[in-house]
């Protein structure tokens, strides 16, 4: 009897503590070039950042997330996947030189 209440007890937490799931949405990409927009999932959407590609020359580029750089000089994708929630942003900085990005976005939906 007490070690049915314990497993009782430790399932009702465990279940207590979950966040939902995930379900896949959409693949999303942004390009521009020194326009430097924030970018922000729709609420009750989670973003898995898979890859980013900055060109600007060497000063200043950076993936930066809720305005702190996650990746400097991303030409490669050693920094990802980033995974980001509906209170947070991303913005691509493009230092110098002739300005582009683009970001790569797996969208998901959040089933509670």
């Amino acid at each position: 009897m007490k070690h049915l209440i314990t497993f009782l007890l430790v399932a009702i937490s465990a279940s207590s503590f979950a966040q939902g799931n995930l379900q896949f949405n959409q693949v999303l990409t942004f390009e521009g070039g020194a326009d430097q927009s924030w970018y922000k999932p729709p609420e009750n959407k989670v973003w898995k950042i898979e890859s980013a590609l900055l060109s600007g020359g060497n000063c200043g580029t950076a993936l930066k997330v809720n305005n702190v750089n996650a990746s400097a000089a991303v030409h490669t994708s050693t920094n990802f996947p980033i995974w980001i929630n509906d209170q947070d942003s991303i913005q691509a900085v493009i230092g110098c030189g002739p300005a582009q990005y683009f970001i790569s976005v797996i969208e998901f939906s959040v089933i509670p």
